[in-house]
């Protein structure tokens, strides 16, 4: 009877379901455009996303604002992102990847890790490798 209900759920599953991502790529789009919006405002308490809970704009906010930045408001400018989607059978998904950004002069990057489920971001890992060998 286990395997009967296993087979059943594999009817289901349509294989356009696994690789058609962009769906979800558009959601991962759609939230860098807004955070690169928001990123040059002073007051970003209020910061807010269509498709990322409050949790995932914070956390993106603090990945890339971080606090670092001396005088004045920061210019942030998206220059590209290299994010490869995936997609699971029930719709959810991942997005991996670098975010590069030009901040002032210096063009820096982060990488992100998305998890995108029905329609929202619900969690976001940032993390950035940064060269300490003294070389540029």
């Amino acid at each position: 009877s286990q395997y009967s209900v296993q087979a059943k759920q594999l009817d289901k599953v349509k294989t356009a379901d696994i690789r058609d991502t962009q769906n979800i790529e558009k959601i991962g789009n759609t939230f860098l455009k807004e955070m690169f919006a928001i990123l040059p405002k002073l007051n970003k308490s209020d910061a807010k996303s269509s498709v990322a809970t409050d949790d995932v704009v914070s956390a993106f906010l603090g990945a890339t604002f971080g606090g670092d930045v001396d005088e004045g408001v920061p210019t942030f400018h998206l220059e590209s992102n290299d994010i490869v989607y995936s997609k699971a059978a029930d719709g959810s998904g991942l997005g991996f990847g670098t975010v590069k950004y030009q901040l002032g002069k210096e063009e820096t990057s982060t990488t992100l890790l998305m998890h995108i489920e029905n329609g929202k971001i619900t969690e976001l890992q940032t993390g950035a490798v940064k060269d300490t060998s003294g070389r540029k």
